[in-house]
Formats: structure tokens, C-alpha cells, sequence
């Protein structure tokens, strides 16, 4: 009696001559099915942790935005004697646009067409990689961009009475706590598809809708340009709230480093 291997169904022959014994595998149904079952499984537990990943990559990227804008801030202070740059009032030019002649050397960047700029614009440092608004933001650019700057600073009147004026770097006390810009979103009942800008930071309390401040990258935190040119990620409700902040000079969250652990 010959002797066969398991699942062995036929002889292999080679010119009538018999040479080894042809093996046939196959999976039922029942294993198929098994086994997408733990595919499926597996790709589940493992998008979150993708997306968790992707989305730490582009919060590490909004943070070196914000690096890149201070170095610009710091050349904008050495090459103008110390002064804060205008947020964009009337008659100024925009804070953004300031500070893009630090970062971005070559003209079209500013004076090409609409479009042109505003794709140039959607990868620079003024777009948040987690910000999609910009995706349908019909003009992102100079008054419409990712990032406000803290619409505090130019405001005479929220500063002491005897503070020098117009402002300067040394005029601030403990400027690495002392917020610049930080992300933001348009205000719902303000698109700029109608004509509105978003390049300044407004906050009121928590409850209140009026804020602008955004959390792109979840954990209700948001990424930190500091005057001093340092970056924090702080949270939401802090830099929201009102009453933590109103009384004290603007957005000086330096004060209160045993709460965010500032040096």
C-alpha cells in the first residue's frame, strides 16, 4: 500500500513517470471569516493610535509655526527699536505680514495674485497644519490666517496710566509669560468668506461664545507664542478666562506659573 500525505489528492507525473505526491491547501469558510475577523480587529485598535500619532505630529509642527514667528518677532524688535509691532489697526500694516519679511524673503510671497498667495500661504508658518478652515477660507493671507495675535497689547487703555507710550518690549514685565499669539478660528457669525478677518486673539470667559481661541490639536489646549519668544501649550480656560486674567495687565499668564508650571 502506497503511502500519501494529508490533503494529498493526485500524483504529480513528468512523462508518465510518477515523481512526488502534488499537495492541494485550502481554508474553509469558517477560517476566512476568522481570520478577517481578527484583521479587523487589529486595524481598529490601532487607527486611533494612527490618528493620535498624525495628530501629535501636526501639533509639533503648529508649535515650531509659532518658534519661527518669534524669531521673526525678535528681528522685528531689534530692527525697530524695541517696539511691539501694530496688530493691524488703521492705517498699520498687519501683524502677520510684518513679520513674514523676517521668515520670507522672496516678494511673490506678499504681491502675486489672490490665489497665488493664499496657497502660498496655507503652507506657511501662519497656517496651522490642523486648522481646516483654511481649506475653504477663500482668501488665507495677511487678514485671514491660522494664528491671532493678542488683540490686548495695542490698547492703551488696558495698560497702566503711567506706562510709556507707544509700547515697548522693556515696557512689559516678565515677557516670556506675557501672551503674543496663539491659534485661533474665524467667529462663527464672521466669515471671511463675507469679508471678515481673522488675525486677533479675543477672550472673555469660558461660557461666553465671543472667544476666539482655538484647541486644533484636542486636549482643550492650544499652542503659545509668548512676547519673550518662548512657546508654551496651555489650556483653553485659562487663556479664556476672563476673570483670571482681566485684572491684571493683558494676558500676563506669567502671574499664575504654579498653575502652567512657566519658569
Amino acid at each position: 500500500m502506497k503511502n500519501f500525505l494529508p490533503f494529498q489528492n493526485k500524483h504529480c507525473r513528468t512523462g508518465g513517470i510518477e515523481r512526488f505526491p502534488c499537495l492541494s491547501y485550502s481554508f474553509s469558510l469558517i477560517e476566512l471569516l476568522v481570520t478577517i475577523s481578527i484583521i479587523a480587529i487589529l486595524a481598529a485598535l490601532l487607527l486611533p493610535v494612527l490618528n493620535l500619532t498624525r495628530e501629535k505630529a501636526r501639533g509639533t509642527a503648529c508649535f515650531n509655526n509659532l518658534r519661527q514667528q518669534g524669531l521673526a518677532l525678535h528681528n522685528y524688535f531689534n530692527d525697530y527699536n524695541d517696539y511691539i509691532l501694530p496688530g493691524g489697526e488703521m492705517g498699520k500694516q498687519l501683524w502677520p505680514v510684518n513679520l513674514s519679511f523676517y521668515i520670507y524673503t522672496s516678494d511673490s510671497f506678499r504681491n502675486t495674485s489672490p490665489a497665488q498667495r493664499a496657497e502660498l500661504w496655507k503652507k506657511s508658518v501662519f497656517a496651522c497644519p490642523s486648522d481646516q478652515h483654511k481649506n475653504v477660507c477663500p482668501h488665507f493671507y495677511g487678514d485671514c490666517i491660522s494664528y491671532g495675535m493678542n488683540n490686548m497689547i495695542c490698547k492703551k487703555l488696558v495698560w497702566p496710566e503711567d506706562t510709556p507710550w507707544p509700547l515697548k518690549l522693556s515696557h512689559i514685565p516678565q515677557p516670556g509669560g506675557h501672551l503674543f499669539a496663539t491659534e485661533i478660528r474665524p467667529f462663527p457669525s464672521q466669515s471671511c468668506i463675507s469679508g471678515y478677518s481673522h488675525y486677533l486673539a479675543y477672550y472673555s470667559s469660558v461660557s461666553d461664545p465671543t472667544g476666539n481661541i482655538s484647541s486644533n490639536h484636542g486636549q482643550n489646549s492650544a499652542n503659545v507664542l509668548m512676547i519673550g519668544g518662548n512657546v508654551r501649550t496651555l489650556p483653553v480656560s485659562l487663556l479664556m478666562n476672563k476673570n483670571i486674567i482681566e485684572t491684571h495687565l493683558p494676558w500676563n499668564v506669567h502671574l499664575y506659573k504654579n498653575v502652567i508650571g512657566l519658569p
